[in-house]
């Protein structure tokens, strides 16, 4: 079992979405970038993208589905480095409902 799938909590229906998703980082040190999302929760939104933040840095996301904007706070859960970049995971911290919907 690989450390991405312990960090899984049972029952959470993650929803593939294909989306590009500007990432705003809450501090200096992490920069704004776009990410492109592989799947979504209401708790979090895995992301893969050329640049990787640091663990628990804290971020903005903001991306369209279905037609309506999502907006959400969240930190960084997770990184896996890979060639050219990488994949990470965002926690959410604040999320409306509109946009939880």
């Amino acid at each position: 079992m690989n450390s991405q799938q312990e960090r899984r909590v049972e029952g959470i229906q993650r929803v593939p979405v294909e989306a590009l998703v500007e990432v705003c980082g809450l501090r200096a040190d992490v920069p704004s970038f776009e990410a492109e999302s592989r799947n979504v929760s209401d708790r979090g939104i895995r992301l893969r993208t050329a640049y990787l933040p640091d663990i628990g840095a804290p971020v903005v996301c903001r991306f369209e589905s279905d037609g309506q904007e999502v907006l959400a706070e969240g930190v960084i859960a997770w990184r896996n480095e890979q060639s050219r970049g990488g994949e990470f995971g965002v926690r959410f911290t604040a999320l409306n409902s509109k946009s939880a919907q």
